[in-house]
């Protein structure tokens, strides 16, 4: 892109060139092979996976927990669950968890926190383990994946 100044203060003139390339593909034949890519969709995936798992246990629409805006306490532990087991169980990163849910990073801290003080009761502890349990097909497969991909 280029720029012409001129003396008399008046806005930058800018000549008209296609954008520089940022990394995004276009055409999602071509997108499926950048390696970041595959990373957002491997952990997109995870996300609604658990999400599905989570929303069963708690009787709520597997939507709802992915970026929704509803903060009423069902549907928050719902989400903070959902969020926990994707960072814990799966081994995503805050970030990657955080971008899946449409949260912020800190918000998955938070939530992870509150799920393992919320873990300290028998009846709570119970359900995360049948939560675990569902999730773990996904899980092995998903490693299953990454060894083939090696």
């Amino acid at each position: 892109m280029t720029a012409s100044f001129s003396t008399d203060r008046s806005p930058l003139s800018v000549s008209a060139r296609p954008a520089p390339w940022t990394g995004v593909a276009r055409d999602p034949a071509a997108a499926a092979d950048l390696p970041g890519v595959q990373a957002q969709r491997r952990t997109l995936v995870i996300c609604r996976h658990v999400a599905r798992c989570v929303a069963r246990e708690f009787d709520v629409a597997p939507d709802a927990l992915m970026g929704s805006a509803c903060r009423r306490q069902p549907l928050a532990r719902a989400r903070q669950v959902a969020m926990y087991l994707a960072h814990v169980l799966f081994g995503l990163s805050l970030e990657a968890t955080a971008r899946a849910f449409g949260r912020d990073r800190t918000t998955v801290a938070y939530a992870c926190r509150k799920i393992e003080d919320w873990r300290e009761r028998a009846a709570n502890e119970r359900c995360l383990i049948r939560l675990e349990r569902a999730c773990l097909p996904e899980r092995a497969c998903m490693a299953g994946i990454a060894e083939i991909a090696q």
